[in-house]
């Protein structure tokens, strides 16, 4: 499932996309399970990142984060614990 089929799903009103995010968000951060924080909060940036510049930027950041852990592990060969 791609994220233009989330989209298909939610309000169709900035402040309505807006408010569904803020809650997934609040709803991760008071979560007592770190799964659910683990997925709601970087979700609710998706939401964000429909309407607003600065959480594409965001998304942006933790991509080439990524990406970057990514590269250097391949170099250094992945150690197995």
């Amino acid at each position: 499932m791609g994220i233009e089929k989330l989209y298909d799903h939610l309000p169709k009103t900035k402040e309505g996309r807006t408010m569904v995010a803020l809650v997934l968000i609040c709803i991760g951060l008071f979560a007592s399970g770190a799964i659910l924080t683990i997925i709601l909060i970087p979700l609710g940036i998706v939401v964000l990142a429909y309407d607003y510049e600065w959480a594409r930027n965001i998304l942006r950041r933790f991509r080439d984060w990524l990406n970057g852990v990514r590269d250097r592990s391949e170099k250094k060969g992945a150690k197995r614990y």
